[in-house]
């Protein structure tokens, strides 16, 4: 009896922890196609809706803004095809980490 307690208490404080933003129509009715739909700060045009189900297309590309570090090397690096590219990747990454960078945003 307790277990469900406990998981039943999880279930109604998972909602709150949910950071879901409001969507609003920008333009037309938002349920024929080429309707705009704003979700936060993202922009969509609809695409279909069905019963409770829109598909959406996104406006503008939603993979922009990710922060990569580049960084200069003290001296210019050759490879030849012949090394292999995981080689190649862990080279990266120790120079990146010597460097003070997070290897995974290089």
């Amino acid at each position: 009896m307790k277990k469900r307690l406990i998981v039943l208490l999880i279930l109604i404080c998972i909602p709150c922890l949910v950071n879901a933003q409001k969507c609003i129509v920008t333009s037309g009715t938002g349920k024929e196609i080429g309707n705009e739909i704003t979700c936060g700060t993202e922009s969509f045009y609809v695409l279909k809706t069905e019963n409770n189900t829109t598909r959406m297309l996104a406006k503008y590309n939603l993979l922009v803004g990710d922060k990569i570090d580049y960084f200069d090397l003290e001296k210019p690096k050759t490879y030849d095809a012949s090394i292999k590219e995981e080689e190649l990747n862990k080279e990266c990454n120790t120079l990146a980490k010597e460097k003070g960078y997070n290897p995974y945003h290089v």
